[in-house]
Parts: C-alpha cells; structure tokens; sequence
C-alpha cells in the first residue's frame, strides 16, 4: 500500500471544504465537515500518520484552499 502524504490528504479534502464554504460554512465547519470524510477515503491511522508526520501543514493547507476555492479562501463565513 502506497502511504498517504499530508499534500494528498489536504489536496483530496480541498473540493469538499470549497463546497463546504459555498453553502455557508464558516472555517471551521468546513475543515471539521471535510476532514471527517477523509475517514471515508482513508484509514484512520493513516490519516494521523500524514497530519502528525507532514511538514508544514499550514502553509500547504492554505495554498491547496487558494488554489481549488480562491474566492471561498478570502471569504468569510461567520
């Protein structure tokens, strides 16, 4: 089996959290909403493998939001 990194993780949970901040979700739902279906894609334990052991997971996660949603990006949803 093929081990999952961060950038694929974050890049698989781009398209629901763009869908997510599309219908009305602030930042928070829509990360918490999209990285819980990664459970759906992934095993768990390789889920926190990649989010404990990837390396700068801020500034991925932000260029992944930017460039698949960039208006939903700077958006906010309160």
């Amino acid at each position: 089996m093929i081990e999952l990194s961060l950038i694929t993780l974050l890049n698989s949970m781009a398209p629901r959290y763009c869908e997510y901040k599309r219908n009305g979700l602030n930042d928070t739902k829509a990360t918490l909403l999209s990285y819980s279906e990664m459970h759906d894609q992934y095993p768990s334990a390789a889920i926190r493998k990649a989010v404990r052991n990837g390396k700068g997971l801020g500034a991925i996660a932000v260029a992944m939001v930017a460039t698949t949603c960039p208006l939903e990006a700077i958006k906010s949803n309160d």
